[in-house]
């Protein structure tokens, strides 16, 4: 699938047409995910409120109202991330076969001469290598977008409750 000294850039270019047929399901994929994410900022709150005002005040009903409201959250969280899953194992299946056929044409296209200098089983593990390299670049990268784009919100949402805190904390992961 690749050479030696093969850029990044290279390496992408050959990913990104493999993912166009399925941009629409990405992009709905990424904004199930922003979503989840934004329903755990909820827990905290929360918490927060029970804490703050529940236990203070005694107010019951208010207690009833915050785990209904925690119950339905959770919920949420556990059909959206069935869902996510489920839609990146189908999106991942689909992108595998195309990226398999590719494969098995590009060796389809290769001289005869050059099957004669394979071992046995070098034609299966180069297939179970390609399937590595899909789920490496796009699991790990599809991770690595969405918690980018988590912690820019987190440090919005925490910036405009708290500066200072937001200030101790950037320290301290910079400091980690």
């Amino acid at each position: 699938f690749g050479g030696r000294n093969k850029s990044v850039k290279n390496i992408a270019a050959r990913f990104l047409p493999l993912l166009k047929p399925y941009k629409s399901l990405l992009i709905g994929l990424a904004v199930l995910s922003l979503f989840l994410q934004l329903l755990g900022i909820v827990t905290p709150i929360f918490s927060r409120t029970i804490i703050d005002i529940v236990l203070v005040l005694g107010d019951r009903s208010l207690l009833y109202s915050m785990l209904l409201g925690m119950l339905v959250v959770t919920a949420f969280q556990l059909l959206g991330n069935t869902l996510r899953t489920y839609l990146v194992a189908h999106a991942m299946r689909r992108i595998s076969a195309t990226m398999q056929f590719r494969f098995l044409k590009h060796i389809l296209q290769l001289p005869q001469k050059l099957f004669i200098k394979w071992q046995v089983g070098d034609f299966t593990t180069r297939f179970q290598e390609n399937d590595k390299v899909l789920q490496l670049v796009s699991q790990n990268g599809f991770k690595i977008i969405i918690d980018s784009v988590t912690i820019i919100i987190y440090l919005a949402i925490l910036l405009s409750a708290n500066s200072t805190l937001t200030a101790y904390s950037l320290i301290f992961v910079g400091g980690y």
